[in-house]
């Protein structure tokens, strides 16, 4: 097999995919598309309009609310090429090599556009080397790139990475707001969305649209009444969750904790952005305990030993609020 049927396969491949994916499929490609966070978006169109995107820019908030989305939106007002638009998981690539590397291509012209651009997912997961090593690319990049660093932790980046980028913070949608993109999205899927099922969906998905439009994919087929089974076992999975809290807080022991996480049949990083969302809650009405549940649970949990972590991180949690 040639090399272009090659390409032209996994084009059609990839194409497949995204329209199954409805994260994908419906991702904003202008601002205007963009849901929510109306103050950041009337920032943005500013700095579009009057061409000053700047070089370096951190965006940061919660998972699947629209950081990366939004530094596409910057590259492509850019005029970058897709042969210059480099999208790098730290997770996956979080040693030094990454940015070393990255700062040698640095030096030469994008092959197509007007720039070049780097897009760091995760960034919080550098290494300190790593971290180090990026602050030298940051300080005084060539007029034709640009880097947009997208994190959920930048407290866990060193102060000088992010004294050297712009920050925008992005939000989690509102339930109305939330709520109305999914009506949207299944009505361009010609499928009718019941009110209930929308609203079990935007609780589930506590804002999140990447992770709204996830829990749609699975239910958007079926017959309405199905649909609606399928929504109420979704909040099962995340009422086991929101039990684990609970008896987080009421103190309960070790043995009844391990219990509830052993019947956990939900994925290990939806249980931790749960417990998460509780405890910020927990935290903000008064109660100073929950910062130990933040701390210990404040890495994402996407490595194929996950639920090990989180058992780990859920112990951890346990003995500082029962010590």
């Amino acid at each position: 097999m040639t090399r272009k049927r090659k390409n032209k396969e996994q084009e059609t491949a990839e194409t497949k995919s995204e329209e199954l994916d409805l994260a994908k499929k419906y991702r904003p490609k202008t601002l205007d598309e963009f849901k929510g966070n109306a103050p950041l978006k009337k920032t943005l169109k500013s700095v579009i309009e009057n061409n000053k995107i700047p070089q370096c820019v951190l965006f940061h908030g919660d998972f699947g609310s629209g950081k990366t989305t939004l530094a596409r939106i910057f590259a492509e007002h850019l005029n970058c090429s897709e042969f210059d638009l480099k999208e790098i998981d730290i997770a996956d690539f979080s040693g030094v090599d990454t940015i070393r590397e990255i700062r040698k291509k640095m030096a030469t012209a994008p092959m197509k556009g007007d720039v070049k651009v780097w897009v760091m997912d995760e960034v919080h997961k550098l290494s300190q080397a790593g971290q180090n090593a990026l602050l030298k690319a940051l300080e005084e990049p060539p007029k034709h790139c640009y880097f947009f660093l997208c994190t959920t932790d930048p407290q866990n980046l060193i102060n000088t990475v992010k004294s050297r980028c712009v920050q925008y913070q992005v939000s989690a949608l509102p339930q109305k707001q939330l709520h109305d993109l999914l009506n949207s999205v299944a009505e361009k899927e010609n499928v009718t969305l019941p009110k209930k099922v929308g609203l079990q969906i935007c609780k589930d998905s506590l804002g999140h649209p990447r992770d709204a439009l996830k829990i749609l994919q699975k239910i958007i087929h079926l017959d309405e009444d199905d649909m609606l089974e399928a929504a109420k076992q979704e909040a099962e999975k995340q009422e086991q969750a929101i039990t684990l809290c609970r008896e987080l807080i009421n103190g309960s022991s070790w043995k009844k904790i391990a219990e509830i996480l052993k019947s956990l049949d939900q994925d290990p990083e939806e249980v931790r952005r749960t417990v998460r969302g509780y405890f910020t809650s927990v935290l903000l009405n008064g109660n100073t305990i929950a910062y130990f549940v933040l701390d210990a649970l404040k890495q994402p949990l996407y490595s194929t030993d996950a639920k090990n972590e989180l058992v780990r991180s859920i112990f951890e949690a346990h003995s500082d609020l029962n010590d």
